[in-house]
């Protein structure tokens, strides 16, 4: 399922479900979350959504992408039909169901987001990649699939090949996540 969140949605306003509130002034307010970190494979763990950075030129083969793409190949059919499309751009999301026959949970699905955080890929030193407004915008869009008690495992997005700073793209989880992010960290990495 190709998802396109219309540019201009506030990070901080009231969603379908009403998840910010306003205080007394009307100014709309969200509690923040807090990350949890895991050790391991944001593969392997017991949630059923899980988030990841992809780029915009159909490339799905390297790092993240590439562990999902071998686990679940219908992700990057999905991918791949939004690239055709030209439905991949900076701050959508790919939504892929995955099946109870792909997936190891036997009711019920996996869904894989794919969040489009960078124009390009490469991997020149020093260069970064990723833009951090489609991650934000991204999010907002995460927000809306998925309920704020949820968890959604993610690696650290953005941060290795792309070339993002993690402070940075932690600062905006943690400020526009309205669910709970759950960062796995491979060890030694």
């Amino acid at each position: 399922m190709f998802v396109t969140m219309p540019r201009g949605i506030p990070a901080g306003g009231e969603d379908a479900v009403g998840r910010a509130r306003a205080d007394r002034s009307g100014i709309v307010f969200k509690p923040k979350v807090t990350i949890e970190y895991k050790s391991g494979s944001f593969l392997d763990g017991p949630e059923r959504y899980i988030a990841h950075g992809v780029n915009m030129k159909g490339r799905f083969g390297k790092g993240a992408a590439l562990a999902i793409r071998q686990k679940y190949p219908s992700a990057y059919q999905y991918y791949m039909k939004a690239f055709v499309a030209g439905e991949l751009v900076l701050g959508n999301i790919v939504r892929t169901v995955i099946s109870s026959a792909e997936s190891k949970y036997q009711v019920g699905s996996l869904y894989i987001f794919s969040l489009v955080t960078q124009e390009n890929y490469g991997n020149e030193p020093g260069r970064v990649y990723f833009d951090y407004e489609a991650l934000e915008e991204c999010l907002v869009g995460l927000n809306y699939f998925v309920s704020p008690t949820s968890k959604v495992a993610m690696p650290k997005i953005r941060a290795g090949l792309a070339g993002g700073n993690w402070d940075r793209i932690a600062d905006i989880i943690e400020g526009t996540a309205n669910f709970q992010p759950v960062v796995y960290q491979l060890e030694g990495v």
